[in-house]
């Protein structure tokens, strides 16, 4: 697997048979305020982690796949479930 994008939220890799892979993370963006995280997705800093929001984001695929041209057929798999 060769690493096509790093973002604060997810790391999508391309495989070797053309398909992507799409790894999420818990962590959140948002600001801080008195030391403590506010969690809002419409900022650009990564301020802290949900527990299980990464493997929300990979059991809810339209989300991510909504922003993919429909040029192939697209597998998902999630693994360690």
């Amino acid at each position: 697997m060769s690493l096509v994008y790093r973002g604060k939220t997810k790391d999508v890799y391309a495989q070797s048979d053309g398909n992507l892979e799409f790894h999420f993370k818990d962590d959140a963006t948002g600001y801080m305020v008195d030391e403590k995280p506010v969690f809002n997705s419409g900022y650009d800093k990564v301020v802290g982690q949900i527990p299980g929001k990464g493997r929300f984001r990979a059991s809810s695929p339209s989300i991510s796949l909504s922003c993919l041209k429909k040029k192939a057929s697209h597998r998902l798999r999630e693994d360690g479930l």
